[in-house]
């Protein structure tokens, strides 16, 4: 599978952090975007697997790098309070992923379907998105929350699944 990673800015406030993405192309049309979150004290290279093989059927992925501490609160998990950052990755996913695609090389548009997954920690990141992007105009097919572990502060994974029902959205 050819994987590109390229940088996406996301800024919280004044401040501005080059989220690293890598893409995973599907292996043929793409039914689906599908954005992969790695949880706490990981990377995006542990989710280069299970990416691999949801582009092999027919998906492709983008999975993101976040940071484990930031002291501005531009992390994967809710040490502090990163639901500014996370509105922001929320507001790149919905309106800038022709910039990062066309910025990684990849022929065409992005797919329209939105799909959003995450593992541990990267799941109430996920969740938390799922839920700021539910009603606006992107289509949302839902969120794969894998062994979703709640944030030590703050209710992203909760604010995100009530925002989700509301919205009849599927979460797994």
């Amino acid at each position: 599978k050819r994987q590109s990673s390229v940088r996406a800015p996301v800024t919280t406030g004044a401040r501005t952090l080059d989220v690293p993405i890598t893409w995973f192309p599907a292996s043929g049309p793409a039914a689906a975007l599908v954005w992969l979150q790695h949880g706490f004290a990981r990377s995006r290279r542990r989710m280069a697997p299970l990416a691999s093989s949801l582009a092999a059927q027919g998906l492709t992925v983008l999975t993101t790098g976040l940071r484990t501490v930031d002291p501005f609160a531009r992390t994967v998990q809710n040490l502090g309070d990163n639901t500014g950052f996370l509105d922001s990755l929320a507001d790149v996913l919905a309106t800038d992923l022709p910039h990062a695609w066309a910025a990684a090389g990849l022929p065409g548009t992005p797919p329209a379907r939105l799909l959003a997954a995450g593992h541990s920690a990267g799941a109430d990141a996920a969740a938390y998105v799922v839920g700021r992007l539910a009603g606006r105009h992107v289509d949302l097919g839902g969120a794969l929350l894998l062994d979703p572990v709640k944030s030590v502060s703050g209710s992203n994974l909760a604010d995100g699944l009530r925002a989700a029902r509301r919205h009849n959205l599927p979460v797994r």
